[in-house]
């Protein structure tokens, strides 16, 4: 196994009362560069239905606690359309996150488009 070279530590905010639960991702900054597509600042939003049955002790597990994930990312920078397309393409593929909902059988629905 190959030693890590880039490992990300989150910060997270979360707000809510009973069911309802906002999560933010907060300062966190990357540098985008994808072969020849070289992007300025990407603003990501992200929303998860999360089932909370098990974590509330309503039901006896939380397997396939994630239902949908809603990404929509606006992609500033000299990029066109057909690039922005790409580089939404690869970042969804390689995205260790989307990664883990898609394990669990979560809904992704994606887009990106061009600020």
């Amino acid at each position: 196994m190959s030693e890590i070279q880039h490992l990300e530590t989150f910060n997270a905010t979360a707000e809510g009362n009973g069911w309802p639960t906002a999560v933010s991702i907060t300062d966190t900054e990357w540098n985008l560069k994808a072969d020849e597509i070289e992007a300025g600042k990407i603003n990501i939003n992200v929303a998860v239905d999360l089932n909370l049955d098990g974590f509330m002790g309503i039901d006896d597990h939380s397997n396939n606690c994630f239902k949908k994930a809603t990404l929509s990312a606006e992609v500033h920078g000299d990029v066109t359309t057909d690039q922005v397309a790409e580089l939404g393409k690869r970042v969804d593929n390689r995205c260790p996150i989307l990664s883990l909902l898609r394990g669990s059988w979560c809904t992704i629905d994606s887009s990106w488009k061009q600020a």
